[in-house]
Formats: C-alpha cells, structure tokens, sequence
C-alpha cells in the first residue's frame, strides 16, 4: 500500500534541531517508494507551512512537501462528515470527531484515513483514535524516534537529508544571497568559471584568491559579484571549444550516457554529486532486488555574458534517484515537479531507468494515489468479469465505462482469482500541460456484493456494503442503470492474479493523466460480482 504522510510544524522544528534518527526515517522511505527531494505522498497544511520561518519554508519545498490550500474547505468536509469514512468512524467511535481541538482540525482533516506524522503528543493521540477503525494511523516508526535536545542547524539539517547546503543565517532563518555563475577575468582576459556547488565554489588550488586570502598581485575582476579566484580547468579551455564527451552515470556495473553534461566543469560537479548519492542507491538496490531506480539529472539554462566567448549552455544542477518496482512506481514516487532554480531558468532533465534485477512479487506495489485497501474478495462463481472504464476530464469528468464494456476472464481451471477491492479517492490529482488538475470522483457504498460467508469485523458489520466508483453512464446509455453504474476499483492479491489481469485493458487514458499515479494493474469489477472474502484486511 502507498505511504501519503501528513507532517505538521513540529517535524519540521525536529530536523532543524539536528534529529538524525527522523532525517533517516525520511531517506529510508526512498526504498518504499518516496522519494525525498520531490515527493507528491508527503503534505502538510497551508497553515503549518506559514508558520515556518524561510529556512524551514525552503526545506519544505526541497524535500517537495505538498503544502495543501484552502483548509475551510478540508475542515468544513470534516465537520459535515462529508466522507463516507468519517461517516463510518463516527458510528463506530460516537466520541471521537468530539475531542479535535481546533488547532488540530486543519491537519486531520487532510491527513484523515492515511499516516500522520508530528511530535505534537495530543495530535498524535486524537488522529489515532479517529483512525483507528479505517487502518490509518500515526506513522508507526514515530516510537523508535527520540525528540531531540540539540540547538537548532540548519545545516546539518539539509545535509543530514542530503539536499544541496544554502547560506542561512543561524539567527533568524533568512536565506541569504548565493552568487550565480561568475565569468573570471585576470589581466583583462577570461579565465574560466567559477560554478556555486554544494560545498561552496568550484576553485583553482593555486593562483589568485577572494579578498582576505592574498596569495597575488594579479589584478582579478568578475562581471558579476565580488572577486573570485580563477577555477582549475581541465580538458578544453573555457575560451575554445566547449564541447567535449557526454557525461556518464555508473550504477550496479552499467554505464549510461548524459548527453548534456558537455564542460570539463560540469562533468565535475555532476561527479561529485553522483558520487555522494551512488553508495546509498547501490546499498538499496543490492538489498532488494525487486527495486529499480529512475535517476533524473537537472540542468539550468545559463547566460555567459557579452564579452564571454561561450554564448551560455546548460549548468548542471542536481541529480535525484526515486526508487520503484516498475518505472510508473518510481515515477509515481518522484512526481517530476518544477526543479529549484532561479526566475526564468528553463529546467531540462535527463532521466534513465535501471531495471530491478528480481521479478516483482504484486503483493509489494502499492496501490493507486489516494486508494487504500478496504477488504479482500474474489469473484461470483461464474461471474468472472471486468469492466473497462476509460478516464477523462470533459463533460464533468470521472471514471466511464467503455460502449461494450464488460470483459469476460478466461480463468485457469483450479484457479481462484483473488483481490483487493479499494477505498476510492476523493479527487485524482493529474498533470495536465505545465500545470497541476484535479477531477473529483464520485463513489458510493454498495450493497450488491455476496457478503455470506465473509469474515467481516465487528465493526465492520455496522454498515454492510463495499465502496463503488458511480460511472458517468449518460454518455454510455447502453449500460445506463436507473441508479446509474457503478464498479469497485481492484487490485490484485497475488502474483496469478495480476497476470490475469494484465490479459486484459487497463483503464483506458488517451491523455497520460493517470500517468505515475500507479493504476497500471488496477481493474473494475461490478459490485454483484464481488464476494467479500475479507473485510477488513489485516
């Protein structure tokens, strides 16, 4: 199952003061796929972000912490108990929505049914409660994480998280000015570049130096900033041809190319940054064979300046490694978003997939964005059928089935195909051009599944029924019930399963929407269908 984790200020406060065992609680999630320079499964109030100072602000948006809007509208859903969940819990646990303080609403109320993580202890105690009878929970790792002592760094916190070191100020969290790509001139000719890297400036041992390290009488100038000493240039002159070899990313023994590294010095600072990352990804690929690894290297568009003889080029920037089954689990952890950099840099990105070395067992993928599972079913005796659904975002949007739209299984004989029938999302969050959509999804609780026999909580058994998908069927009046059609989202429990399902469409997607999003194996089943096996699952 996916890991969407709320965090609030406080974890944010915890990593400023040096929390190493919480940094490496965020970089092991790499290997369950998150990643963590840009992660779309990590999210935190608009409120709680703004309470941040610049320092803790940046940190969010490097780690790609998904600050989430409007809180009225999440706070307003979960005091109308607008979710068929709430709903459920509230007849449960009557008390429970009862004991939320107000300061605490906006946070539950995006968290609500998924992982909450915060070293606020009363947060931690009512979101536990709350979520007790749906399977979310406070991140369970939370109690072999110590709250630290340790004055605020905000150093050691970026670097303790691997992301690139910034100039803050220790007393007010102010992020102060990293000067750009400098062009050296010495005695009125240009000398090299000096590149901003993570550990500083890229710089020649010997030769002139910056102000106070006078090591020359040369006269030094820059065209931008203050003086700086000229860098050691290896290969081709900055002043000649600028062209050399692409670069190349070494991983478990196989070379792939980057055809955009082409300066000695970039090549440099890509090597040094690869070379800080390549331990871990080798450790966590020789650990799970399963995993793959889509590594994304950023670059920035640069101008060289009038008197330069280079016209500008590509400066890489960072290289980032998402972990994953499969290179749509890798992206879905990934999330390619807008990469750091300065206004009106175009950002261009070389990106390569190593294969896991095992086959993948489907009980390890992850199900959808947004889905979690509800119970554990098969199918109907004789009722082995599919539905074929398409997504789409005109005429009101949502899930569709297809014109001759049910798929009959061709099931090995001895075979009992068995799956997951999923909690739907409320909203699918897709990227469309440059800019990040939402669609609404519309579902339901059914009562159509054969529930006899089922082993079925007791809790559970307060509302009987399983949730369904409302299929916008006025553009399929062929299927168009007097309720409408419905279907469960499912997934499968197990490998045979999974190859049965993959005989068969998936959701249809003309427009990549869905992409990264992980419905890949996902399939539809109509509720009088389903026989619950399970419910809920363990």
């Amino acid at each position: 199952m996916p890991r969407i984790i709320t965090i609030d200020k406080t974890v944010i406060d915890e990593l400023n003061k040096d929390n190493k065992e919480l940094a490496n609680f965020f970089n092991s999630l790499g290997s369950v796929n998150l990643s963590i320079i840009n992660n779309p499964h990590l999210e935190m109030t608009e409120g709680e972000y703004l309470k941040l100072n610049e320092a803790g602000r940046r940190l969010c948006d490097d780690m790609k912490v998904r600050h989430m809007g409007n809180a009225k509208f999440y706070i307003d859903g979960l005091r109308l108990r607008s979710d068929n969940r709430m709903r459920y819990v509230e007849q449960v646990d009557p008390g429970a929505f009862k004991d939320i303080a107000p300061e605490h609403e906006a946070t539950i109320a995006i968290a609500f049914g998924n992982e909450l993580l915060t070293f606020d202890k009363k947060l931690a105690e009512t979101y536990g409660r709350l979520t007790a009878p749906l399977g979310g929970r406070v991140v369970p790792e939370l109690k072999n994480i110590p709250v630290s002592n340790k004055p605020i760094n905000y150093f050691l916190a970026r670097s303790n998280l691997g992301l690139q070191a910034l100039n803050i100020s220790p007393s007010t969290g102010g992020i102060l000015p990293t000067p750009g790509y400098k062009r050296v001139i010495m005695d009125g000719k240009t000398t090299g570049w000096v590149t901003p890297d993570r550990e500083g400036f890229i710089t020649a041992d010997g030769g002139p130096r910056t102000p106070g390290g006078a090591r020359t009488t040369k006269n030094i100038t820059a065209t931008v900033g203050d003086p700086v000493r000229a860098p050691q240039e290896s290969g081709p002159s900055a002043a000649g041809d600028a062209k050399v070899q692409s670069g190349v990313v070494v991983l478990q023994g196989i070379n792939y190319v980057l055809s955009k590294i082409n300066t000695p010095i970039q090549q440099r600072r890509f090597d040094e940054a690869w070379n800080r990352k390549k331990p871990f990804v080798d450790q966590q690929l020789d650990e799970d064979p399963q995993l793959g690894a889509m590594v994304y290297v950023y670059y920035s568009t640069y101008q060289a300046g009038e008197a330069s003889a280079i016209d500008g080029g590509l400066a890489f920037q960072e290289v980032q490694v998402a972990f994953g089954f499969t290179p749509d689990d890798a992206q879905r952890a990934y999330n390619l978003k807008d990469h750091m950099g300065s206004a009106g840099q175009v950002q261009i990105g070389d990106q390569i997939w190593h294969k896991p070395k095992a086959p993948l067992d489907v009980r390890r993928l992850p199900v959808p964005d947004g889905t979690s599972v509800a119970g554990l079913a098969t199918f109907v005796p004789g009722k082995e059928k599919l539905v074929r659904i398409r997504f789409r975002t005109s005429m009101g949007g949502g899930f569709d089935d297809r014109m001759f739209s049910r798929e009959t299984l061709d099931v090995p004989k001895g075979m009992t195909p068995r799956f997951f029938y999923l909690w739907p999302p409320e909203k699918i969050s897709y990227r469309d051009g440059n800019k990040i959509s939402t669609q609404d999804i519309d579902w339901t609780i059914s009562d159509e599944a054969d529930e006899s026999g089922a082993a079925i909580d007791a809790t559970r058994k307060l509302q009987k029924g399983i949730p369904v998908v409302r299929l916008d069927s006025r553009v399929n009046p062929s299927t168009w019930f007097s309720d409408g059609a419905t279907a469960a989202m499912v997934w499968p429990a197990d490998n045979a399963t999974a190859n049965l399902f993959q005989k068969t469409p998936a959701t249809a997607d003309p427009s990549n929407y869905l992409a990264g999003l992980g419905y890949r194996l996902l399939r539809w089943v109509r509720p009088e269908f389903v026989r619950v096996l399970k419910d809920p699952v363990d």
